[in-house]
């Protein structure tokens, strides 16, 4: 389903007359989205603002890797072009004082940004620091960027924090989250903060096609987000097996058939569901590289009028069976007696908005997903020692069939109620599952990376 004021505001004679009219319509700002698989040369074109502090560290690092993946550095202030992306290295930072400088950076680029501009800040996290004025100006990067990423929404701009851990400030570990947070693919994503350590290797990999020879399992894959994240896999050259219930069975073939990969349609909430999944990949794979569990339900009513049935189906869908699912693929073998998931796999799970900040009528889901990132940042410290990591993601209003179904006032609401004041849609979601399963998310583990166009409760 279109949302009208999104369509008013990519047609400029509309526009034009709702603002000469004074009309009370909040238009959004369309935002520009990748449509091709990653490419080498992701930020070819963009004008990008490069500093840092006196004593950084990055600068030149940073300028390296932006102008390697085609940005064109902006040398100055004075007859600057519009910027695509601003970046602002502070991780050296160790007194309140320093926080000035953020200031006398950011404040006069922000009259020449563009239309969609990514802002993204680099700090030191609070455990990666000596003292407590150090600690503090870690925690205020993140009021920063949430505070700026409200501010300039109404221009379809986003603004992140990446927080550097121990190992964490090296171009291996920081080129990934960078690249995604600058460039068209994280559209739908703002005010958020991510952790990174240290990365696994010492060479740059590359962005373009890194996901040949994986394999990725993604359950619910038959529509939807699932879909979108199955396909977007399968253009970075994963091979996909998509999951389903029965009841999804000629969709999920039809979609395999198109990406060249291979369905298994499963019921979730059969007992021996997780064995028969992990059984299956044990007799036609030799490993999985890739799990993302975004298989979920809606069972919505309040505490006071839900049916056990309701509350249990959604707790084994959407919470047990992706944790024991993750466990099983994790301790399982393979025939040759390798480990099912080698080293270095990828585990993505599909958390919610919901589960942080909880919703009228969903007790069951809100405690099934805040329950799932639990389960993910223990999951992440246990699997640590094999390089694997382990992340969720918390999707906002996406714009699905699911939500089509919304009465339409609540639909509204439920799209103007962020920044962005828009809805997202699967791709926003899928794009952020692909950085997680990419070898350049190698530092990044145990963290919730919200795709909600910064929800204004709870991000």
């Amino acid at each position: 389903m279109s949302d009208l004021l999104l369509e008013i505001s990519r047609r400029p004679i509309a526009k034009r007359l709702v603002r000469q009219l004074k009309l009370p319509l909040p238009l959004p700002e369309p935002l520009a989205r990748a449509t091709s698989p990653w490419s080498d040369q992701e930020l070819k074109g963009h004008q990008i603002s490069v500093g840092g502090t006196r004593d950084s560290k990055l600068v030149n690092q940073l300028n390296d890797l932006v102008t390697s993946a085609g940005g064109e550095v902006a040398p100055s202030l004075i007859g600057s072009p519009k910027l695509n992306s601003i970046v602002f290295d502070i991780s050296q930072a160790t007194s309140i004082d320093d926080l000035g400088s953020l200031y006398d950076f950011i404040r006069p680029r922000l009259a020449l940004i563009a239309s969609n501009c990514h802002i993204v800040i680099i700090g030191s996290a609070a455990d990666n620091v000596a003292t407590s004025e150090a600690a503090a100006v870690s925690s205020a990067l993140v009021g920063f960027v949430k505070s700026l990423g409200k501010e300039l929404g109404r221009r379809g701009a986003t603004a992140q924090v990446l927080l550097v851990s121990k190992g964490g400030d090296t171009v291996q570990a920081l080129r990934g989250p960078l690249m995604f947070f600058l460039s068209k693919r994280s559209a739908f994503i703002s005010g958020q903060c991510l952790r990174v350590g240290a990365a696994v290797g010492t060479e740059p990999l590359p962005l373009a096609q890194s996901l040949i020879g994986k394999v990725a399992l993604v359950t619910g894959a038959a529509q939807g987000i699932g879909a979108a994240i199955a396909r977007r896999l399968a253009e970075e050259g994963a091979t996909v097996i998509g999951h389903d219930r029965p009841q999804e069975r000629d969709n999920l073939q039809a979609l395999m058939t198109e990406l060249k990969g291979s369905s298994l349609t499963i019921d979730l909430l059969e007992p021996n569901a997780v064995s028969n999944i992990v059984n299956y990949l044990q007799a036609h794979h030799s490993t999985i590289d890739i799990l993302v569990n975004n298989a979920g339900i809606t069972r919505d009513k309040t505490l006071a009028r839900m049916p056990r049935d309701w509350w249990d189906d959604t707790l084994r869908i959407n919470l047990l069976a992706p944790l024991k699912l993750s466990e099983a693929i994790l301790a399982a073998k393979s025939d040759n007696n390798q480990m099912l998931m080698p080293n270095g796999g990828r585990i993505v799970s599909m958390a919610s908005i919901g589960g942080i900040a909880g919703n009228t009528g969903q007790t069951n889901y809100a405690a099934a997903k805040a329950g799932l990132i639990g389960g993910v940042k223990s999951l992440a410290k246990l699997a640590a020692s094999r390089e694997i990591t382990v992340n969720a993601l918390a999707p906002g209003f996406i714009e699905t069939r699911m939500t089509a179904a919304m009465p339409a006032a609540i639909r509204e609401v439920a799209r103007r109620f962020n920044s962005l004041n828009q809805g997202g849609l699967p791709l926003d979601v899928a794009e952020a599952a692909l950085f997680f399963s990419t070898p350049g998310a190698s530092g990044v583990s145990g963290e919730v990376l919200r795709v909600c166009g910064q929800n204004l409760i709870g991000a």
